[in-house]
């Protein structure tokens, strides 16, 4: 059956029903689509489960993929199983920075966190979205040579050993080890760029109005690359962007 039920999140209401009239239905097994992330929504009499699809498209759906393997015996549901069966798996990876200072201590760490990412499923290529988060001296590094960062991960992972490991993406949501809150005070130019910073990323609302407002001038992007567009970028995109523009201006000014 094709429908949202009541909704989920992410999704809008689509061929809305309600679990209570599925059951009035007098079916064993319901199998729902349109929402891709799987959920047993009951557990039995009947048995509603969204499967989910068979291959995350994208970075936003993770995990396993596949279907749920139903097994009846004399009229009756004896068995489900949940079968993967996707041929790349999606993964969203945090990597908290704080307290690394160098890029090898780094290429270490996510080294590790991806051994153990895949440990399981071995025989998939695994296709990751990093975001590298905390307040480590990396940040002035990447500040000064823009790109360090992405350039490590990527050939990190080309000393696993019977791993197949594909980066799509590295985000980057560092801070300087230095006190903002001091540097506020300052009157200086250091103070100064702190002080703007802090105002256009004081709540989400006020950062997307402010990004919004100096991209109204910029064209349009073709169609095909609309996800990659300034304009279309999620909140925790534009906090990091403000962030390496701080950390790129500090750099230049005061060797923080």
């Amino acid at each position: 059956l094709h429908t949202s039920l009541t909704g989920r999140e992410g999704h809008d209401t689509y061929a809305p029903t309600s679990i209570a009239i599925l059951c009035d239905k007098g079916y064993d097994y319901f199998a729902l689509g349109h929402v891709h992330k799987r959920e047993v929504v009951r557990e039995a009499a009947p048995r509603i489960v969204f499967p989910g699809n068979l291959q995350g498209r994208h970075a936003k759906e993770t995990g396993p993929k596949g279907c749920e393997l139903v097994t009846v015996e004399g009229g009756v549901i004896s068995a489900t199983e949940f079968v993967a069966l996707e041929t790349v798996r999606w993964h969203q990876m945090r990597l908290d920075a704080s307290g690394l200072s160098s890029i090898d201590s780094l290429a270490r760490h996510f080294k590790g966190m991806a051994e153990d990412l895949v440990e399981h499923a071995r025989d998939k290529l695994h296709a990751v979205r990093l975001l590298i988060h905390g307040e480590s001296p990396l940040h002035r590094l990447e500040a000064e040579q823009p790109g360090t960062i992405t350039a490590a991960i990527q050939a990190t992972t080309m000393e696993f050993d019977n791993i197949d490991l594909w980066i799509e993406e590295v985000r980057l949501d560092l801070r300087s080890p230095f006190d903002r809150t001091a540097a506020a005070e300052r009157a200086d130019a250091v103070g100064e760029v702190v002080r703007l910073v802090n105002s256009i990323g004081a709540d989400d609302g006020a950062i997307r109005a402010w990004f919004l407002k100096h991209l109204a001038e910029m064209k349009e992007v073709p169609s095909a690359l609309a996800d990659m567009a300034p304009a279309s970028l999620d909140v925790a995109a534009m906090h990091a962007l403000l962030a390496d523009a701080e950390a790129s201006v500090l750099a230049q000014i005061s060797g923080l």
